[in-house]
């Protein structure tokens, strides 16, 4: 944000999708982002903004919500307040929930796939336009993603083959050229 705002207002910015930059220090990350700022008396506006997030709060997720100011009249001018602390709270608290379902399930003796149940928000995989092609490449390719990831992708329990249990694969080793 360069200039002074002319009709600033406090709002709302939901992110889309961001990059990490090259610049960082101790503390913080400096990011890239595209989010969608929202404001009284502002239609929702596609903006994309650079901002500093603490180490400890990457990666961040769509739909990560922060308070910003914006000027009405030039909605490209935002600057970042913080987290939407109530957003967190809830986020905090849903997650609170579901691992008390996940426990209770466990000492009821349910499969551990109740961690194959992705948490609102949670990355999902979507496969468009898949007609026709090779199932069994299909599912490497999730399974390659999972282990990236370490995260069960595609509700069926295993990260990257292996049961949430167990350790997903060794990916496969390059040689070394001398």
């Amino acid at each position: 944000m360069f200039g002074r705002m002319k009709d600033p207002v406090e709002g709302t910015a939901r992110l889309v999708s961001y990059q990490l930059t090259n610049v960082s220090n101790e503390f913080d990350r400096v990011i890239q982002a595209q989010v969608v700022v929202e404001a009284p008396g502002l239609e929702p506006t596609a903006v994309e903004i650079t901002h500093g997030v603490p180490h400890g709060e990457l990666p961040l997720m769509p739909g990560t919500t922060w308070r910003v100011k914006v000027d009405r009249k030039n909605p490209k001018k935002v600057k970042v307040l913080g987290a939407d602390r109530d957003e967190v709270e809830a986020q905090v608290e849903a997650g609170r929930r579901q691992a008390e379902e996940v426990a209770q399930a466990m000492r009821e003796g349910k499969h551990p796939g109740a961690f194959g149940t992705p948490a609102p928000g949670a990355p999902t995989v979507q496969i468009i336009g898949a007609e026709g092609a090779d199932p069994d490449r299909v599912k490497e390719g999730i399974s390659r993603a999972e282990q990236a990831l370490g995260m069960d992708l595609d509700g069926d329990g295993k990260v990257g083959g292996a049961g949430l249990g167990g350790r997903p694969p060794e990916p496969p080793r390059m040689p070394c050229r001398p």
